[in-house]
């Protein structure tokens, strides 16, 4: 029994001297992942601070474009039909449904618009309106 009793001590002391260095290791482990963790979150919070920063850009860059965007899509179809020839439902198709950039009256506005101040002509051919381009771009 006296025999049984040592090696018991033995094996206790042994078993608590392992779970002593496993958690002195877990907390240099834990130590490490701290100061790990403080250095992400500062990139975190840099990260949002450039970002606020771009927002505003991004903010300034939309009231640019809404102050212009008349002039943007009216010169996107001068574009678009100096390429190519296209019927007007087909570039409606393209300006309004596929790109989104505007209303369909909107981009109907666009259209007479465009071809009172001469920079697009459309045609008549076969019972289809061609809209063609007049090599002008919008001042």
């Amino acid at each position: 029994m006296g025999d049984e009793l040592e090696e018991l001590k033995y094996n206790l002391k042994v078993s608590f001297s392992r779970m002593k260095n496993d958690i002195q290791d877990n907390k240099e482990k834990i130590s490490k992942l701290l100061e790990i963790n403080q250095q992400l979150t500062n990139e975190i919070q840099k990260l949002h601070k450039s970002l606020d920063k771009g927002s505003d850009s991004k903010s300034e860059l939309a009231r640019q474009f809404n102050r212009n965007k008349k002039s943007i899509i009216q010169q996107r179809i001068i574009d678009l039909v100096q390429k190519a020839e296209y019927n007007l439902p087909d570039l409606k198709r393209i300006i309004v449904d596929q790109k989104r950039y505007c209303s369909k009256a909107t981009f109907y506005r666009y259209i007479n618009e465009l071809e009172e101040s001469k920079l697009l002509n459309t045609a008549e051919v076969n019972g289809e309106n061609i809209v063609v381009g007049t090599n002008s771009k919008i001042q």
